[in-house]
Formats: structure tokens, sequence, C-alpha cells
């Protein structure tokens, strides 16, 4: 089985947003990150991923390639610029467990952009667009009443109920971001959960923490971050 690693990797943040300025990315610091981290490392080699930038900006990131190759790697290929930006010298690594028992409960915290793309036009949304799930139940059930923060849990249930339930959900944070794919703006939810889960299948868990949760993993959201039981 390959082995799964968790990575942490400093981030200079003066030198993301100047660079992140130089390539147009628009204060977009998840499409800056993609792109450096892509050419530095390879495509999605660190994917999910979650720039921690409270207290001395990180990285962290699910990844099962090594820290060695990983370092070696940037170190060969990455523009001098990039390596102003990713301090490669100081990724630090840890193994994360392979066999997860069902039934295990763990805390956890999740950015998230809770958006559904259309596969027909809906109302004023054309189709292949990009919806806030929210307004999109809205449009949908004119007359339902139900509360933004139930949609929004609602969509993450049905993104994760064969990995695990989840209990104690807490929205720590919500806020409206605008972030550039394809392009084009696009404002939308922009989310932090916490919260307890129960693992309802190994592997399925395995594969939730490889994948991530939601759109947009290649930028900053959907990246499972495990943490201590809110309620014991």
């Amino acid at each position: 089985m390959t082995s799964l690693y968790m990575v942490s990797l400093p981030i200079n943040l003066a030198a993301l947003r100047k660079n992140a300025a130089i390539r147009g990315y628009n204060g977009d610091e998840g499409l800056a990150l993609h792109h450096f981290l892509s050419e530095a490392f390879g495509k999605s080699m660190l994917q999910p991923f979650r720039l921690m930038a409270a207290h001395g900006a990180n990285l962290y990131a699910y990844t099962s390639i090594d820290e060695k190759t990983l370092s070696e790697t940037a170190k060969d290929v990455a523009t001098p610029e990039i390596l102003t930006v990713l301090s490669v010298d100081e990724i630090k690594q840890k193994t994360m467990p392979s066999d997860w028992p069902v039934g295990k409960k763990l805390g956890f915290e999740l950015r998230t952009r809770p958006m559904r793309r259309l596969k027909e036009t809906t109302g004023k949304f054309r189709k292949g667009a990009e919806v806030d799930a929210y307004l999109l139940h809205r449009t949908r059930h004119e007359t339902d009443r139900q509360s933004r923060a139930s949609i929004y849990s609602e969509w993450l249930d049905n993104r994760v109920s064969e990995a695990f339930s989840i209990e104690n959900l807490r929205i720590k944070s919500l806020t409206q971001t605008s972030i550039k794919r394809n392009s084009q703006q696009q404002l939308g939810p922009d989310i932090i959960y916490t919260g307890d889960l129960t693992i309802n299948g190994a592997q399925n868990f395995q594969n939730k923490l490889v994948a991530g949760v939601g759109r947009h993993r290649a930028y900053g959201y959907g990246m499972l971050l495990l943490r201590p039981l809110t309620k014991i």
C-alpha cells in the first residue's frame, strides 16, 4: 500500500502576494499556490492543501511523495521566484495511519466552497454554471425556508457520508470570496467547518483524505484536517 504523508511547508506571504500580483492572479492566493506548487513539485503532488496564515504562514497538504523527494524536485526545477515563496528546505512530514477502524471518532476542520455545477439550465443559471448551493436550492424550491447553514450542511453530508458521519458540526467562519477560474471571477461561499466525525468505511475514509471534499480542491479547499474530538 502506498504511504500517505501529511506535509508542512512554510510560505513567505509577502513573496507569495508579490509574485501572485506579477502573474495577474488578482489577490487569489489559492490560484497562485496552485500554480506555484505545480511548478515546483509537479501537478497535483501536494493536493488537497490548506494555507494557514494566522500564526506564521504554513501550507499543509496530503501527498504520496516523501519530503526528501519533494525538496530535491523543487530545487531542481523551480524558478528562483518560486523558491522565495516556498521554503523547500524546511518541509516537515509525518506518515498518516493506513488502517482506519470503522467506528473511530475524530475531530476535524475543513475549509470548503459549497457550490454545485449545473447539468442543465435552472432559472437564471445557465447549464455548466457553478452556483452557490443555497441560491440553487432557493431557485428550485422557492417556498422552502430552510436555512443557509442547513443547506450547506446537507451539501457536506452528501459528499462524505460513505466515508464518515458528522456530529457537532459548527461553522467557524462563513464569508463570500471571489476567485478566478478560467479567466472568470466567481463569487461564492467560503466556509470553515469544525466538528466530530465517525468513520463509516476505512478505505472510503482514506480515499477522502487523499481526494479532499467538494470542488476547488487544487486551490486550497477540501483538505480534511484531523483534530481532537470537540466533545468527549
